[in-house]
């Protein structure tokens, strides 16, 4: 994860992905299996729905996705269940994809491997940074206030001081000499 101070990409194009066209919580993902001839299909099922189907997704490689889906590529067009195991499914995306990320998914000998074409941004940098700045102010604001709080003691310790010698020197009825 790259950190950011402020919650955007930090570059306006990669390849051919425009990355201003994403939206919070947004990746791109580039599929390239040079193996098959036909058609692949992308099915999503958002990660907190329990029990419920894949759904199809229309996909190109310009298709931002959601961060919070958890993605299947097939061989044919079917309905998917999560506890489904097909012969027909290529890939399981169980991976971590960041927001504003671009990762592509190539066949390789084992399944499909993931590579990660630019890295995601860290999503708790304007937690980071509301943090930092809440301490380095209420650090800067007590040090202005320990100074005040200084500077006035040393004000009211002049003033009290002052009345004292008056008092000692005038007597207890400071006021008639004024």
């Amino acid at each position: 994860m790259t950190w950011y101070f402020i919650d955007q990409h930090d570059q306006r194009y990669v390849g051919n992905y425009d990355l201003g066209e994403l939206k919070t919580d947004e990746f791109y993902l580039d599929v390239t299996f040079s193996s098959f001839h036909e058609e692949v299909f992308m099915y999503y099922l958002n990660e907190q729905c329990v029990g419920c189907p894949y759904l199809l997704k229309p996909f190109t490689n310009a298709t931002p996705l959601a961060t919070n889906l958890k993605l299947k590529l097939a061989k044919t067009y079917q309905n998917l269940l999560p506890q489904d195991e097909t012969g027909d499914v290529v890939c399981n995306l169980d991976y971590p994809f960041g927001q504003f990320g671009v990762y592509r998914v190539k066949n390789g000998s084992d399944g499909c491997e993931i590579n990660v074409v630019k890295e995601a941004v860290n999503i708790y940098t304007q937690i980071y940074e509301a943090i930092s700045s809440w301490h380095l102010l209420r650090k800067w604001s007590g040090s202005i206030i320990l100074e005040n709080f200084r500077r006035s003691s040393t004000f009211w310790h002049c003033i009290l001081r002052g009345m004292l010698n008056m008092h000692l020197h005038y007597g207890p009825d400071v006021s008639r000499h004024y």
